[in-house]
């Protein structure tokens, strides 16, 4: 039965991408299936999840500001335009450690 539960959530996903509805939409139906086939709490399911995609500053998003400015750091440093290298302050620097 719980195979049969995942593959109606599966599906789901599948065709609400199917139609080019953004990853959000399929991911947020696919929330609110599981909650109903598997007869969670809804509400305290629901907190978690709007608390996970409102919440700001969160570490994740954190750690990919910091991955776009190493990688577009990184594509200056290999292309030999590196100047901008060169106008960091030593804070700078150490926050790219």
């Amino acid at each position: 039965m719980a195979l049969v539960k995942l593959l109606i959530v599966f599906a789901l996903i599948v065709v609400i991408l199917k139609f080019k509805l953004p990853l959000y939409a399929a991911m947020g139906a696919a929330i609110v299936s599981t909650i109903v086939l598997y007869q969670l709490p809804f509400v305290g399911s629901l907190e978690t999840l709007l608390h996970a995609t409102i919440a700001k500053d969160t570490i994740e998003e954190k750690i990919l500001k910091m991955q776009e400015e190493k990688s577009a750091l990184a594509d200056e440093i290999l292309s030999g335009h590196a100047g901008g290298l060169m106008r960091m302050s030593r804070a700078e620097l150490l926050e790219l450690l």
